[in-house]
């Protein structure tokens, strides 16, 4: 008992106020308590707003005004029976290849700040270069079978259209396009990424010059002389080191939830593409641009993304969280079956609408296709009994983002669309 004693004699020595160590205990464990769940996470929201606002000088605002850098991949459909599907005795039957590797790069210029509406309006600059050695073992040499995207685009649309003038066009189209023999055309990968088709309208008879008028004023068409009677289609034509479109977004200076959230596209807060729509639900424009989201994101919180080149606006839904690079992230995927998107807006006059799952492009872009995840990766599955050759996978063919739901960071783009030419019975008899 005197040894316990003396033991804590000096332990505890008897001069020691216990209540004042006793009370400052409490306020360390106090204070350390109000640092863990006020203080750390209110200084994390202070240093993530101080850098994600999209004020001159911040660093998303300087990021975003240099040139962003993106990996993109094209595949290659090569029909491996144009013959057989010729003569309407096969569907057709695809052969996935790729991927030709491209860097891409984004910028944001001609910027103007309006610190009043608290926006920030640019150009969305982009350009594409083909990369042999990211496209490795590929060498642009491998011989496809394509469809001939531009024949068959413009006698669908005018049987679609004015099946009464199509005795005319395809007389044209023969003129312009040398007497086809068939649908497809076959050549060398790396001569459709660089030549694409050309087309010839250096004609003289009437018809051809009324279907060189039309297809010049399409959107898919580049003119390549002054005489404009040289044309091209080609995959990068429209989207290549040129202006996408000019946004006007929010900067979240004043509500940090609205950062980049599109207030216009091109001066217009609603598209003009979409003509049936009564109730404005197809020409929304709703989201950001892509290349950033507002932090502070709950698991629940539906994205939305624009996108111009397709002219919709899409919503990312949370999947689950995974580590990504070192960050814990959470996958934002794409459905083109999502309950918010309505249905109608794949529809139109000509082709009625579209399986679920797929888009209606022609609206867009002037031509009868369909978009879709690739190898139609959730589309209704009466779409793969039209063709052989897909085989939609998740951890391949999903489309979304990983995001880093406090902070502004998207770790990871995955965004994949398909483009298919929406062909019926086509009523030309091939010499």
């Amino acid at each position: 008992m005197i040894l316990i004693q003396v033991v804590l004699d000096k332990v505890f020595p008897k001069n020691v106020n216990f209540k004042k160590y006793s009370i400052i205990l409490v306020a360390l464990i106090v204070v350390g308590a109000f640092m863990s769940f006020y203080g750390v996470p209110k200084l994390v929201e202070t240093i993530v707003k101080f850098m994600t606002i999209l004020k001159p000088g911040r660093f998303i605002r300087k990021k975003h005004v240099n040139k962003l850098p993106f990996t993109y991949k094209l595949y290659l459909w090569n029909v491996t029976n144009p013959e057989q599907i010729s003569k309407g005795i096969e569907k057709p039957k695809m052969q996935e290849i790729g991927p030709y590797v491209f860097t891409q790069f984004k910028q944001k210029r001609d910027t103007d700040d309006n610190v009043t509406d608290d926006t920030f309006s640019f150009d969305l600059w982009n350009i594409y270069n083909f990369d042999m050695q990211l496209s490795a073992p590929l060498t642009g040499d491998e011989v496809v079978t394509l469809v001939d995207a531009v024949l068959v685009a413009v006698i669908i649309k005018v049987q679609l259209e004015r099946p009464h003038v199509l005795d005319v066009v395809i007389e044209a189209m023969d003129m312009i396009f040398n007497k086809p023999s068939s649908i497809f055309v076959t050549m060398k990968a790396i001569d459709f990424i660089n030549k694409g088709f050309e087309i010839d309208c250096n004609h003289t008879a009437y018809a051809a010059k009324v279907v060189c008028a039309e297809m010049r004023r399409t959107k898919t068409l580049k003119i390549l002389n002054e005489k404009k009677t040289l044309l091209r289609y080609r995959w990068f034509d429209k989207l290549n080191d040129s202006i996408q479109a000019r946004y006007t977004v929010s900067r979240g200076v004043k509500n940090i939830h609205d950062i980049g959230r599109i207030s216009t596209v091109n001066d217009r807060t609603t598209m003009k593409v979409y003509k049936q729509d009564e109730q404005q639900k197809c020409n929304v424009i709703n989201g950001t641009d892509k290349l950033f989201f507002p932090p502070f994101q709950k698991r629940s919180d539906v994205m939305w993304a624009y996108s111009h080149d397709a002219c919709k606006s899409y919503p990312l839904r949370y999947a689950y969280m995974k580590t990504v690079r070192g960050a814990k992230t959470a996958w934002k995927n794409l459905d083109l079956k999502d309950e918010w998107l309505d249905h109608q807006c794949e529809c139109n006059k000509f082709f009625r609408c579209t399986p679920p799952g797929t888009m209606d492009m022609f609206p867009c872009l002037d031509i009868f296709v369909l978009g879709s995840l690739p190898h139609f990766y959730l589309a209704d599955t009466s779409i793969h009994t039209t063709v052989d050759g897909m085989d939609p996978k998740e951890h391949l063919h999903k489309t979304g983002v990983y995001f880093d739901l406090v902070g502004w960071i998207t770790v990871l783009y995955n965004l994949m669309t398909v483009i298919v030419l929406a062909i019926k019975h086509l009523n030309w008899n091939f010499q």
